[in-house]
């Protein structure tokens, strides 16, 4: 793998992105001594939070590297465990919970790559008309909430961000995407969302729903969460490096 270094001899951020998400395929065809294999990318959905595996197919990183991996939309982060443990892919990508969950499950897994330092599916949207009934997150005490899926990543942020905010008995319901979770939310199925920072921002243009809890207010996310936290990585089976 051919490298460029900046002027101040540092790695440039392409490498990085390059080498890290390149290196359990490298590392595991090693292991294996197999280097005509080829391997299967899990990606838990077309989301820009994603956007790092996206570049690197776009690119040729893989390629660039020798290797050969395809790419699956294991469209959920619950799905891509399951399909990692089942060794349908070689590495898979979704909220890095996801990774600890298959540990505890008896599959020690590793996250070799992190794509954020802000866990970028922890906001709440509300419909912009109920901006007055619903102040803070403990006003969501009693009412609906969707996610994804029971037990995915969003479902924790959901359970996570309303605990810490004192809400209580609230109704978490996984509606399968995030298409479907701004659907249920707009026809006033549930009153508020889980939402990915890409959804905020389309929501600046539709302008019929203002977060409720957002990662950009550092107040808000400082008292939540207390710091850095990442939510997006690329892991592996520890068996597999």
């Amino acid at each position: 793998m051919t490298s460029s270094r900046n002027h101040n001899d540092r790695w440039s951020r392409r490498d990085v992105a390059k080498g890290l998400l390149a290196a359990p395929f490298i590392l595991s065809t090693t292991a294996q001594a197999q280097s005509s294999a080829k391997y299967e990318f899990g990606v838990a959905g077309i989301d820009p939070i994603y956007s790092a595996p996206y570049v690197a197919f776009k690119k040729g990183y893989f390629k660039e590297a020798g290797i050969d991996v395809g790419y699956l939309n294991s469209q959920s982060g619950p799905r891509t465990k399951q399909i990692l443990t089942a060794g349908q892919v070689l590495v898979g990508c979704s909220g890095v919970n996801d990774a600890l969950a298959t540990t505890v499950a008896g599959k020690p897994t590793t996250v070799v790559f992190g794509l954020d330092r802000r866990i970028t599916y922890a906001n709440i949207l509300i419909r912009k008309e109920d901006a007055g009934k619903f102040k803070s997150v403990a006003d969501l005490s009693g009412q609906r909430l969707a996610v994804t899926q029971l037990q995915s990543a969003t479902w924790l942020m959901a359970v996570f961000i309303t605990e810490k905010g004192g809400a209580k008995d609230v109704d978490i319901r996984g509606l399968g995407d995030f298409a479907t979770m701004l659907g249920a939310l707009k026809s006033k199925q549930v009153a508020a969302t889980i939402a990915t920072s890409a959804m905020l921002e389309q929501m600046k243009g539709e302008d019929w729903a203002v977060p409720l809890f957002s990662i950009g207010d550092d107040a808000s996310w400082k008292s939540t969460f207390g710091g850095d936290v990442p939510g997006i990585g690329c892991y592996v089976l520890q068996e597999q490096i």
